[in-house]
């Protein structure tokens, strides 16, 4: 989650109220969740960069940020747009394909690999 720590650097946040160690909070949106919340670690007054926190698709080990989605789901207030939690997605010319459709965040559709 980088916007945060961008935000950091930038100094969008003022730089006289960040602590010298502690977790700062960071408060953002998108079109898609109203508010997201970062807890990012500053140590001495900048980011912490360095860790043990490993997550796959990373290089190297960094320190963990916190995210927070606060009301993800769309305005309707329907995670699963169609009601089910399990539809078929017809692709012409190719197969029919049993697909997961989710809007928490952001609108997205899981269908399993091997079905591919």
């Amino acid at each position: 989650m980088q916007i945060p720590i961008h935000a950091i650097y930038i100094q969008l946040a003022d730089a006289s109220r960040m602590p010298e160690m502690a977790f700062v909070r960071c408060e953002f949106g998108n079109k898609h969740c109203k508010t997201i919340i970062a807890h990012v670690l500053i140590t001495d007054g900048q980011v912490q960069e360095t860790g043990d926190f490993e997550r796959d698709g990373v290089t190297f080990p960094t320190t963990e940020v916190w995210i927070d989605f606060i009301d993800p789901v769309n305005s309707d207030g329907d995670m699963f747009p169609t009601g089910k939690l399990i539809d078929i997605l017809t692709v012409p010319n190719v197969d029919e394909f049993e697909v997961n459709l989710i809007n928490a965040g952001m609108p997205t559709i899981f269908i399993c690999a091997s079905d591919l």
